[in-house]
């Protein structure tokens, strides 16, 4: 990997980074309209996106056989597609009701829930120091719960839906591009079924909101059709990064989502943050400080390994062009014992 990929990969997961925290900025513009319409929509126009991508790729067959290789597989394409839709769903719904800061916790947490997952799907082993992030992560929200007199519903729905969802898809072989079209694809009918409730039957969110908004007007249509591009452009640029970094790269260069959304809420949207947010995002940040920096250590510990295994890698095989250049002693034994007979 030359130094010029790795700065590619690097501009590519900040951008995608960007696009997602600042998408509290887009969605605030679809607070008018239900949330079940807007994710509705989402799924729609990103399994459109992605399925005109993967026909310009000549893959669109891929993408079928993510969902047809298996019956295992398809079970684990739907239960991926439930949860990155009620992720989303969760996640427009936090920006219409206000809540983005507490959004914005769940993406900072989500690391440290996937590495309790990893124990408890994987059998992966941790070191003293992320158990210790980990615990102060599990006090941070247990303050948030009691400061605030309620669990911080959102932020946990969240955390815990991506993932459930990034451990599905540690198990799949394919890319995110065709896994995520599969699993649009797969939940498409469900959001055209609301859809057509919401235009012909006058179907309400959750939030009671009179929905149909998609071409009675322009701004709101081109805002809606817009929500897949928002979606499948920073997946495409994570895909972009993946082949170019290592993992601690990506882990450290995706907390600028959260960051991001955490800035947009308080000094954008103004939300509240009073003494007790503060006390436990310092205990979340702390806690992903700590993990962060084990995680790089035990990379450059990775790194200098392999580095090491390489070299000595090379010290043999040129041990062994040597010795097969020249005839060993037992060859020579076993040439005088055959001329012999």
């Amino acid at each position: 990997m030359t130094f010029d990929e790795r700065r590619k990969g690097i501009i590519a997961m900040l951008l995608g980074g960007v696009v997602w925290g600042l998408s509290p900025l887009f969605y605030k513009l679809l607070d008018h309209i239900p949330a079940m319409e807007v994710v509705s929509h989402r799924i729609l126009f990103s399994f459109l996106t992605f399925a005109i991508l993967l026909a310009y790729q000549k893959r669109l067959g891929v993408m079928w056989q993510q969902m047809t290789r298996t019956r295992g597989e398809f079970a684990r394409t739907l239960l991926a597609a439930s949860m990155i839709s009620v992720n989303w769903f969760v996640w427009v719904l936090a920006v219409q009701l206000g809540l983005t800061t507490e959004a914005s916790l769940g993406y900072f947490v989500f690391p440290l829930f996937a590495v309790v997952l990893g124990i408890v799907i994987f059998h992966e082993k941790l070191s003293s120091v992320q158990w210790l992030a980990v615990a102060i992560a599990g006090v941070a929200v247990l303050v948030l719960t009691i400061g605030q007199g309620t669990a911080p519903w959102i932020a946990l729905i969240l955390a815990t839906s991506f993932s459930v969802y990034g451990a599905i898809k540690k198990q799949s072989p394919t890319g995110p591009v065709v896994s995520v079209s599969a699993e649009a694809l797969l939940v498409s009918p469900l959001a055209l079924l609301w859809l057509m409730g919401t235009h012909l039957l006058g179907w309400t969110g959750f939030t009671g909101l009179k929905g149909g908004y998609f071409g009675a007007d322009l701004g709101d249509t081109l805002l809606l059709a817009s929500s897949g591009i928002m979606t499948a452009g920073p997946l495409i640029l994570l895909s972009y990064a993946i082949r170019r970094l290592r993992y601690a790269e990506i882990g450290l260069l995706q907390y600028t989502n959260p960051t991001l959304q955490f800035l947009v809420a308080v000094l954008i949207f103004m939300e509240p943050f009073g003494p007790v947010q503060l006390i436990s995002f310092s205990m979340i940040w702390l806690a992903l400080a700590l993990y962060s920096a084990d995680l790089l250590r035990q990379d450059r510990r990775m790194r200098s390994l392999a580095t090491a295994s390489s070299g000595d890698s090379t010290r043999l095989n040129k041990f062994q062009m040597s010795a097969s250049a020249k005839p060993s002693v037992m060859s020579l034994s076993i040439r005088r014992n055959n001329g012999s007979q």
